[in-house]
C-alpha cells in the first residue's frame, strides 16, 4: 500500500512539473484584438459615433450617397439599443461580386450585402479608416476613373454613409 502512495506522490509531483504549470497572459503587445483580425482578413472598419435623438423606431443602416446628395438605402434596422458608437465592418465577399458588412451595437449585430454598382467594380477607397466618424459621414468613396482625396463626393465618385433613417423618411431606390 505504500508503495502505491509513493507512486501516486510522484506521479502528481511529474505531471505538475512536466506542463501543468500555469501560463504566462499575453501582455498588451502580444495580445490579439479583434480589430488585428479585422486587418489579417482585409476588412475595412470605423467606429461610428450615433446622434443623441435616436429614436427607437429610426433606423440605422448602411446607403451610397450621390454627388446630388441623394441617399440611396441599403437596409439596416430599428431598436432602442444601438448605444452611442456602433462598429462598422466591410469586406468583399469570396468571389468579389458584393460587400459584406456588419454593424455591431449594443443589442447585437446587423449583417448584410451590399450590390456592387458599375462604379464599384472598378475601385475603392476607405476613408477614416479606424478611426471614430460620425453617422452621414463617407467611409468608403467608390469611382469609375478617379477619386478625390476629401470626403465630399464628386461626380463619377459614390459613397457609403451609415445612414440614419428617421421613422417617417421614404426610401429612394
Amino acid at each position: 500500500m505504500n508503495k502505491l502512495i509513493l507512486l501516486c506522490l510522484i506521479s502528481i509531483i511529474c505531471i505538475y512539473s512536466i506542463g501543468c504549470q500555469e501560463r504566462e497572459e499575453a501582455d498588451e503587445k502580444t495580445a490579439l484584438q479583434a480589430l488585428d483580425v479585422a486587418a489579417a482578413l482585409g476588412m475595412d472598419w470605423w467606429f461610428v459615433e450615433l446622434p443623441d435623438n435616436l429614436g427607437s423606431k429610426d433606423y440605422v443602416g448602411l446607403a451610397y450617397k450621390q454627388p446630388d446628395g441623394s441617399i440611396e438605402w441599403q437596409g439596416g434596422m430599428n431598436t432602442s439599443k444601438w448605444g452611442s458608437i456602433v462598429k462598422v465592418f466591410l469586406w468583399k465577399s469570396e468571389d468579389n461580386t458584393r460587400f459584406q458588412y456588419a454593424i455591431l451595437c449594443d443589442a447585437g449585430t446587423i449583417r448584410g450585402s451590399l450590390e456592387k454598382k458599375t462604379i464599384m467594380t472598378n475601385s475603392s477607397m476607405p476613408l477614416f479608416k479606424g478611426k471614430k466618424v460620425n453617422a452621414g459621414d463617407v467611409l468608403m468613396k467608390f469611382y469609375d476613373k478617379s477619386v478625390t482625396a476629401s470626403s465630399e463626393i464628386q461626380p463619377g465618385e459614390l459613397g457609403l454613409i451609415l445612414h440614419i433613417k428617421k421613422s417617417d423618411e421614404k426610401a429612394v431606390k
